[in-house]
């Protein structure tokens, strides 16, 4: 095509049900990781998300959405999380770290920015340790994935150009007939 060789790949990417959930049922190290996370944010709703580290991920737009939720409606204040995963992504340029640097910048601002310290425990009965946002850059595991998923109770899902996400796809399956929002 205009005197140059042109390559168009097609890849089917596909997940079966009945695998995924012949999986994480036969897990015991999932079940302790969902178990974990559900007792850790015992009493809030878990926002859960799963990202690459990278600009069209969304996840500036994210935290910023987040920080203007948590604003917007202070009920919500010490009753929510979002756990965060970001994976690295091979990239020639800095991205991944800048990124990194940026959204643990935003981070930090939304954690002491509604951050309770009323004698150690929040209006929720909580302790003042609890951070709105948990954030981490690192390679995420299928297990760690799914434990996440079955924890939560909302996938949020924010990403720009993505393509083929199958994240909530994967969401669904983690959650069975168990009730969610994506």
């Amino acid at each position: 095509y205009g005197g140059r060789s042109v390559m168009l790949r097609i890849g089917h990417v596909h997940i079966q049900y009945d695998d995924l959930r012949t999986m994480i049922e036969s897990s015991d190290e999932i079940k302790r990781m969902t178990q974990d996370i559900r007792s850790k944010y015992e009493g809030r709703y878990i926002f859960a998300s799963v990202d690459r580290c990278e600009r069209l991920a969304g996840l500036i737009l994210k935290m910023r959405a987040f920080q203007n939720f948590l604003n917007t409606y202070p009920y919500a204040q010490g009753k929510v999380v979002l756990i965060q995963y970001a994976y690295p992504t091979i990239s020639y340029w800095d991205d991944t770290s800048r990124m990194r640097r940026e959204l643990t910048n935003i981070v930090d601002k939304i954690n002491t920015d509604f951050q309770d310290l009323d004698e150690g425990r929040g209006a929720s009965g909580h302790t003042s340790e609890f951070h709105h946002v948990v954030f981490q850059v690192k390679e995420v595991t299928r297990e760690e994935k799914y434990a996440l998923f079955q924890a939560a109770d909302c996938l949020l899902d924010t990403s720009i150009r993505d393509g083929l996400n199958l994240n909530p796809f994967e969401y669904i399956c983690c959650r069975k007939d168990e009730p969610g929002a994506i």
